[in-house]
């Protein structure tokens, strides 16, 4: 039967303890962050070196900036940790200690390891070679820690100090693999008019460090970050464990324009932990004011293929309980049943400015049918006729209003209709269709485009 692998160390590690006074990080929707601290440590005049550790594995090391009383001559990102591959491969050619779990007497075998390939090491003893297939099947045991091994990422900094004692150093960097979304849930009133709103900031962190009491903030908006730094050396670390999730309601962020973005920043400090998915609340509004919209559409970037699309809708307005820049997110839709919310579509906003519409496609109209015919069709040198009929079939016990949206190209003209229509850009118009329960409707129109 295996066992585990049991890795047993004598380590003794002289450090400096560093202890991070003030953190804030501020995380883009892009997957990635600026982290921003102040650590109190104990430094020498002169040239000496210093190491901070508990940084993500993430960090990209161009992007350090630093302050402090003296000169940065040098730095280093150390990332080479300990693992068993690791270990393994800096005893390559060297003595080790191995104990055969796999024989009765736990045999001890000493020998020179000569490769480690997967599971399978080669050890030369002194009177023989042995191939071991399985590793699992041995206890490692190493005297030391070999040199240029790391339990945590370090920053590692030549300082020329101006003067020795303790100092408070200010310094930043940006870390890839942390991202935040909005997340949004209505839920609808009987009459399909109101809807309550709410908003969720979700979190996902694994990016390889712990930001405790950190102070938060979020940009949203489109950032260009194409000097990726060094986010490739993730590759050497272990891969994350599975991320847990954390739920927390109390918090508030505070919204404000920021460059050509949107800065939004929570009122209190919060812990944001590796490979966490953490979600704050964004704003929770019992009441907006919203429109049901059927929809029958032959634009391609809409189009129904002959279905009535349901969309639900409402301005981002102050005279509408918001007013207020709408960070990119997934939104749900839910509607109260016999007391019970059930969902009835969703759908996704892009980052949506104040004053603007919101427009949410949540389904398909099952009551509602359309069938269209073209008629007649006509074709001569540069000019086209073609004449268009839609039946609108309301089987509903309730009266509807479908609008109906017809691209008609670049050079058009409308030489025949039977309801009145509107222009809704160069290429576009538009039919509003009233229909009484159980009523059907035909829409009829000629239509000339020229090329």
């Amino acid at each position: 039967m295996n066992r585990l692998l049991i890795i047993t160390i004598l380590l003794f590690i002289v450090a400096i303890k560093l202890v991070p006074q003030t953190t804030s990080i501020t995380i883009y929707n892009n997957n990635f962050g600026v982290v921003n601290e102040i650590r109190e440590i104990e430094i020498s005049k002169g040239t000496s070196t210093i190491k901070i550790t508990d940084v993500p594995k993430s960090i990209m090391p161009t992007s350090v900036s630093i302050k402090l009383d003296g000169t940065i001559l040098e730095q280093n990102y150390q990332y080479d940790l300990v693992s068993l591959n690791s270990l393994l491969q800096k005893y390559i050619d060297k003595e080790v200690k191995l104990v055969n779990n796999s024989s009765k007497k736990d045999e001890l075998i000493t020998g020179k390891l000569l490769s480690i390939i997967g599971d399978q090491i080669v050890l030369q003893t002194p009177t023989n070679l042995i191939a071991f297939p399985n590793i699992n099947d041995l206890t490692l045991q190493l005297d030391n820690l070999p040199d240029g091994l790391l339990t945590k990422p370090t920053l590692v900094w030549l300082v020329l100090a101006n003067k020795s004692g303790k100092q408070k150093v200010d310094f930043s960097y940006m870390t890839n693999d942390i991202k935040w979304d909005a997340n949004y849930v209505g839920v609808l009133n009987d009459e399909d008019t109101e809807m309550s709103f709410n908003a969720w900031v979700s979190i996902e962190n694994n990016s390889g460090g712990t930001f405790k009491d950190a102070k938060l903030k979020l940009i949203a908006g489109e950032v260009e970050n194409n000097l990726r730094g060094y986010a490739d050396f993730t590759g050497h670390l272990e891969t994350p464990v599975m991320a847990r999730y954390e739920k927390n309601s109390a918090p508030e962020f505070k919204e404000e324009s920021f460059f050509e973005y949107h800065f939004y920043e929570l009122n209190n400090n919060t812990t944001i932990a590796n490979n966490e998915i953490k979600q704050i609340s964004l704003f929770n509004i019992p009441k907006i004011k919203v429109k049901k919209r059927l929809l029958h559409s032959n634009k391609w970037k809409n189009n129904t293929n002959g279905k009535i699309d349901v969309y639900i809708e409402f301005d981002n307005s102050k005279i509408n309980n918001l007013g207020m820049p709408l960070p990119k997110g997934g939104v749900q839709i839910f509607k109260t049943h016999n007391k019970a919310n059930e969902f009835i579509g969703a759908d996704a906003i892009e980052h949506t400015a104040t004053d603007e519409k919101v427009d949410l496609k949540v389904g398909t109209a099952f009551d509602v049918l359309a069938t269209e015919l073209i008629t007649n069709n006509s074709y001569r040198e540069k000019i086209s006729e073609a004449t268009y009929e839609i039946t609108y079939k309301n089987r509903k016990d309730e009266p509807v209003e479908v609008e109906v949206q017809r691209e008609v190209g670049a050079n058009w003209e409308i030489l025949q209709t039977s309801h009145q229509w509107e222009k809704v850009d160069a290429s576009t118009i538009k039919y509003i269709l009233k229909l009484k329960p159980k009523e059907e409707v035909i829409l009829k129109y000629k239509i000339r485009n020229e090329y």
